[in-house]
C-alpha cells in the first residue's frame, strides 16, 4: 500500500483525540529535549505542531515533511516566529539524505512517525547515515499494549493487540509497535 498524503491529512484532521495526544507527546518531548542537547534539531515529520511552538532553545532546527498541507502550515507558522535559523523541506527524509547528510544533528525527533511508514528499515538507514556517534535519536510510536488496546482484547474486539484498527488502515499506517519489537527493529 502506498500513502496518500491528501486523505492522511484529511483522516487525521477528523481525529480529536489526537490533539490531546499531540500535547501529551510533546509535553515529555520537551521534557526530555531539556535534558539532552539540541543546538542543531532534525524533526521529522512535524504534523500540525511543529517541534517549534514548544521550544526555542536550538541554534538551527532542520524539518522534513512529505505532506504537504502540513508542510505549507508549518511554513506559514515558522515566519510568524521572526526564527530565521529554521528550515523546512517538503520532501521524504530519504530524499533528502544528501543535504541532511550536511548538519551535525545534536537530537532527531521521530515522534509519531516510524508506525506509517512503509519501508521502516530504509527509514532507519537513512536517519543512522544523518547521525553521528553523538547524535541522539528519540522514536515514540502508539503502543500496542497500551491500556486500550488491552481492554479491547479483553473484550474481544480485536484478536491481538498487534490486529490494525480502524483507525490504523484509515490513516494508513504499516505497524504496530510495542516496546520489544520497536527496540527489536531499531537496533537491528
Amino acid at each position: 500500500m502506498s500513502r496518500d498524503l491528501a486523505d492522511y491529512h484529511e483522516q487525521y484532521s477528523k481525529h480529536r483525540y489526537e490533539k490531546y495526544q499531540v500535547m501529551l507527546r510533546k509535553r515529555k518531548l520537551v521534557e526530555i529535549l531539556s535534558q539532552h542537547p539540541h543546538n542543531t534539531l532534525l524533526e521529522v515529520g512535524c504534523g500540525l505542531e511543529p517541534i517549534f511552538h514548544e521550544i526555542t532553545s536550538f541554534s538551527q532546527l532542520v524539518i522534513v515533511e512529505p505532506a504537504q498541507m502540513f508542510y505549507e502550515k508549518a511554513v506559514a507558522d515558522a515566519a510568524t516566529t521572526g526564527n530565521t535559523n529554521i528550515t523546512i523541506f517538503n520532501s521524504l527524509m530519504e530524499e533528502e539524505e544528501t543535504r541532511l547528510a550536511g548538519y551535525k544533528f545534536d537530537f532527531i525527533i521521530v515522534s509519531s512517525l516510524l508506525h506509517e511508514i512503509q519501508d521502516q528499515k530504509g527509514f532507519l538507514k537513512t536517519l543512522h547515515n544523518i547521525s553521528n556517534e553523538n547524535t541522539i535519536i528519540h522514536i515514540n510510536v502508539p503502543n500496542a499494549t497500551s491500556f486500550h488496546r488491552l481492554l479491547a482484547l479483553e473484550m474481544g474486539l480485536i484478536e491481538s493487540v498487534f490486529q490494525k484498527s480502524d483507525s490504523n488502515i484509515q490513516l494508513q499506517q504499516f505497524s504496530v509497535f510495542d516496546i520489544e519489537s520497536l527496540t527489536n527493529m531499531v537496533t537491528r
